[in-house]
């Protein structure tokens, strides 16, 4: 995404067609913009869309593989000061909590939870303590691996 101090390059060491982060600098910001995240979560093949929460606040669909996920943006004034990852799972027969908690024990980055008829399973990035942009690509790009892991495991049928 232009003018974000980010950029995106084809990295053929990982597979035809795969695409890795290059930062263009190491420069450590504590906010952003809806826009600036658009642009990066276009450039990591997401497919944003925009939305609105149930808050009414922005918040961005994306494409994780087959799956549906929400970047969920959390403001300060006018600038986006911490991030949310988010999906959701309804299905015939729900995992037990015994289950997710087997989750919630060996995994790091992601908790997942039930209620009421869905699972949910999300991740959360402060920016408010400095990132770069190549940790936020990290984090979105984890989240879509943790969601296709937690499929499995909870034996959604992706």
């Amino acid at each position: 995404a232009a003018g974000v101090g980010m950029s995106f390059a084809a990295d053929e060491a990982a597979g035809p067609g795969r695409v890795s982060f290059v930062a263009d600098d190491a420069a450590v910001f504590t906010s952003t913009t809806l826009d600036e995240l658009k642009g990066m979560c276009t450039d990591l093949g997401l497919k944003p869309k925009e939305e609105r929460d149930t808050d009414n606040d922005p918040s961005l669909s994306l494409e994780l593989g087959n799956l549906k996920g929400a970047l969920l943006l959390y403001h300060n004034d006018e600038r986006i000061t911490s991030l949310g990852l988010q999906s959701n799972f309804k299905m015939d027969v729900m995992p037990t909590l015994d289950r997710i908690n087997e989750w919630n024990v060996a995994k790091r980055f992601s908790r997942a939870y039930l209620v009421k008829e869905k699972v949910t399973i999300e991740e959360d990035l402060d920016l408010q303590g400095g990132v770069t942009w190549k940790s936020v690509a990290r984090f979105l790009t984890t989240f879509q691996k943790s969601v296709a892991d937690f499929t499995k495991h909870i034996d959604y049928p992706a």
